[in-house]
């Protein structure tokens, strides 16, 4: 699935996705990713959606520098979880980001990937974590 952005002002752009890889700003990565419009791409060493807590998520926020006062803060965390979730609530992830006052949406991968850029051309400020396989 090939996406489109025009009139590009971030960093982390979505070229395009298809199951097992991910391009963006025209770079193909294969491994489970997290990254912010602005910021590196790292890493997830995360396998199964279930195992996500509040650590976890933790984790996820201090490892794109949150909170950096200098900068707009994260707004929302999309998750996309691989294109076999069904749409379970996952361990109260949902009540636990809310506290903090940050929204959050656990999606099928590819449901995602759309929404991500979709709020990028909002000039929203995205966390996005993906399981680029099941």
């Amino acid at each position: 699935m090939k996406l489109h952005y025009e009139n590009n002002t971030s960093n982390n752009v979505i070229n395009s996705y298809k199951e097992g890889s991910i391009s963006i700003n025209g770079i193909i990565y294969t491994d489970n990713i997290l990254f912010s419009k602005n910021g590196k791409i790292l890493k997830w060493d995360i396998l199964d959606v279930h195992n996500i807590n509040y650590k976890i998520l933790l984790y996820m926020l201090e490892s794109i520098g949150y909170p950096d006062n200098s900068k707009k803060p994260i707004e929302f965390i999309l998750i996309g979880a691989g294109n076999k979730y069904n749409g379970e609530t996952i361990n109260n992830i949902t009540n636990i980001v809310s506290n903090i006052g940050i929204g959050i949406e656990i999606m099928k991968t590819q449901s995602a990937v759309y929404t991500y850029n979709a709020m990028l051309m909002q000039d929203r400020q995205v966390l996005i974590a993906l399981i680029l396989g099941d």
